[in-house]
């Protein structure tokens, strides 16, 4: 255990399977206007910073 190789415990293909099990289940668990309402917001949230008015509450 001790000294060992660090690299043995990298997997890429370990995590394909995660990550398509995580999707799949995503699909299959909700309807198509919510998948689609996601993978829009997922697709947009990276092109831009959330603005002020998203952290200020309006009570």
């Amino acid at each position: 255990m001790e000294h060992g190789n660090l690299m043995v415990l990298v997997q890429p293909a370990e995590l394909l399977i995660i990550d398509g099990a995580a999707i799949g289940t995503m699909l299959v668990a909700n309807p198509l206007p919510h998948s689609s309402g996601l993978s829009r917001a997922l697709s947009g949230s990276s092109s831009q910073a959330p603005s002020r008015k998203h952290f200020t509450s309006s009570t």
